[in-house]
C-alpha cells in the first residue's frame, strides 16, 4: 500500500472519528438536557413532598393539640367527679354520725325510761 492510499484511509478514518465525535457531542447535549429536565422534575417532587410533609406536620400538631385538650377536659372532669365523691362520702359520714348519735340518745332514753319505771315501781321518787 502506498503512502497516498494510507493517507486516504487515515483521512477516511478521521472523517468517521469526526462524525462519531459529533454524534457523541450531540448525544451529550441531549443527555445534559434530559438530566437538567430530570433535575427540575426531582426538585418539583421534593418541593411537593416538603409541602405535603409540612401539611402533615401541621395536621399532626392540630391532632395532638386536640388530644391534649381532650385529656385536659377529662382531667378536669375527673377532679370534679372526685370532688363530688368526696362530698358524698362526707355526707354519708355525717349521716352515719347522726345515726350513731340518735341510737345513743334512744338507748339513753330507753335506759332512762327503764330506770324511771323501776324507780317508780319501787317508789323511790
Amino acid at each position: 500500500m502506498s503512502v497516498e492510499e494510507r493517507v486516504a484511509n487515515i483521512e477516511s478514518d478521521m472523517g468517521h472519528v469526526r462524525s462519531t465525535l459529533a454524534d457523541i457531542k450531540s448525544e451529550t447535549k441531549e443527555l445534559r438536557t434530559e438530566l437538567h429536565s430530570f433535575k427540575v422534575e426531582v426538585g418539583k417532587e421534593f418541593t411537593s413532598i416538603r409541602g405535603e410533609m409540612a401539611s402533615f406536620k401541621i395536621e399532626v400538631g392540630k391532632e395532638f393539640a386536640s388530644v391534649r385538650g381532650e385529656i385536659a377536659g377529662l382531667r378536669t372532669e375527673m377532679v370534679k367527679e372526685f370532688g363530688s365523691v368526696r362530698t358524698e362520702l362526707a355526707n354519708v359520714q355525717t349521716t352515719i354520725e347522726r345515726a350513731k348519735l340518735w341510737f345513743v340518745l334512744i338507748g339513753l332514753s330507753a335506759a332512762w325510761s327503764v330506770i324511771s319505771g323501776v324507780a317508780h315501781a319501787l317508789k323511790l321518787f
